[in-house]
């Protein structure tokens, strides 16, 4: 007929081997998987078509490999329930739990892509600088709006909206403080900015002539 028997410990002979067991055809015997295997093609950890848990260890199948893993590679995040290695989305470096709660975060066509709320983003949003060591969105420093670094002395534009003072940025300088320099005055025309007082000036109010 064309179907092969294979006899499991020498007292049934079946047309298909159980879970755990391939058939080997040379032998026509029920021989037993790899212990990280429940389903198999043959004697191997690399034949494996379903994964197991042996001595405490859970396996996981590899994606659209047959080897079963402890941890799922990079780009692959492990099911628990079904014991396979799922695909992460896009520009995720690593995920967990599922594909678009990423952990880290890849390159994208040559540009950073950072890790902010478990989302990879190609820019950060306001109030978050990229820091490009770990490829993540970091907190600005109370006081600025939008930086590029952590101090105070690293802000691109100065706001209030996380801080319980006003802070303002230096002329000419990437500094957010909440007074301005000597030579400098708060401006009534421009937010939350420093402007230069007139150069008879050390220190001035108001208008740049207004001196002190």
């Amino acid at each position: 007929t064309g179907i092969v028997y294979y006899n499991i410990d020498n007292s049934s002979c079946l047309a298909k081997c159980p879970d755990g067991y391939y058939g080997e055809v040379s032998e026509n015997k029920c021989l037993v998987c790899n212990e990280t295997c429940s389903k198999c093609t043959g004697p191997s950890s690399g034949d494996c078509q379903a994964c197991a848990t042996y001595n405490g260890t859970t396996y996981f199948l590899e994606y659209g490999e047959t080897s079963c893993v402890e941890t799922c590679p990079d780009g692959q995040y492990s099911n628990s329930t079904s014991k396979l290695c799922r695909v992460c989305s896009s520009n995720c470096k690593t995920c967990q739990d599922n594909a678009r709660k990423c952990l880290s975060c890849l390159m994208d066509a040559g540009n950073y892509v950072y890790l902010h709320n478990e989302v990879c983003v190609v820019n950060c949003p306001t109030g978050f600088y990229e820091e490009t060591s770990n490829n993540t969105c970091h907190f600005c420093a109370d006081g600025c709006k939008t930086c590029f670094g952590e101090t105070l002395k690293e802000c691109d534009s100065c706001n209030t909206s996380n801080s319980s003072d006003s802070y303002y940025k230096w002329a000419n300088e990437s500094t957010c403080d909440t007074s301005c320099p000597d030579g400098q005055f708060i401006s009534l025309r421009l937010s939350y900015m420093c402007e230069f007082c007139s150069s008879n000036c050390v220190t001035c109010v108001g208008t740049a002539d207004n001196c002190t």
